[in-house]
């Protein structure tokens, strides 16, 4: 019997799988890792000033078509002229994606806020500029292919044994490549379109021809 991962079996599957990652699940994400952030800037020198703390923040899809996400920040300023001032900025960012590094990131980024108070809105505007440049930018960049490799040695693991998809026949085989092709954000989440390429084997240890007499039953598959 060939070895699945044998050069003449080898990627013998090949798909393109779609990915739904709902907004719920990013803005758990960044509940857990963005929220009580600090907003801050170091100089060369080693002076750091401190703008202001994360309280809240979300994103959707942007309705400004030019950009592809709204993040709605809200913090807590901690300047000394707006010291515990609660402010908020919605900002539109655009996402670029490089299939070839499977990375994505922030590109560009627009303010969108009115708190009616000059002073406080050229602080928005230096903090909108700081939070994106500081944290919010290394945030949302993102290089999947540690990640990637992780989730296909699990499933190569499990996959490793042959499963029995009926009596006598056996499948088993090995994913032998997962990349990302394109990131499409939609109005609920984000599309994740990705290429798999696989290789698979059937074994028959068994062949039995006497077929049950009601052949349209709906076969039952393990969740």
């Amino acid at each position: 019997m060939e070895n699945p991962g044998d050069e003449s079996q080898s990627n013998n599957i090949q798909v393109k799988l779609p990915v739904n990652i709902s907004y719920t699940a990013v803005n758990d994400f960044l509940q857990k890792n963005v929220v009580g952030e600090l907003i801050k800037t170091e100089k060369e020198t080693g002076e750091v000033t401190t703008y202001a703390e994360i309280l809240d923040i979300s994103l959707g899809q942007s309705p400004d078509e030019k950009f592809d996400l709204a993040v709605d920040v809200e913090f807590m300023m901690l300047t000394k002229l707006l010291r515990n001032k609660i402010g908020r900025v919605l900002l539109y960012v655009a996402l670029e994606f490089n299939e070839e590094a499977q990375e994505v990131w922030v590109s560009d980024f627009k303010l969108d806020g009115n708190t009616g108070n000059w002073l406080m809105n050229n602080s928005l505007e230096v903090l909108a500029n700081t939070i994106m440049q500081e944290s919010l930018k290394d945030k949302m960049r993102y290089n999947f292919s540690a990640e990637i490799e992780k989730h296909i040695q699990e499933l190569n693991n499990k996959m490793g044994d042959p499963y029995e998809v009926a009596g006598g026949i056996n499948l088993f085989g090995r994913i032998e490549n997962l990349r990302i092709y394109r990131i499409v954000p939609k109005p609920d989440r984000f599309l994740i379109l990705a290429k798999m390429a696989a290789n698979a084997v059937v074994d028959v240890d068994r062949l039995d021809f006497n077929a049950p007499e009601d052949t349209h039953a709906t076969p039952e598959f393990p969740e």
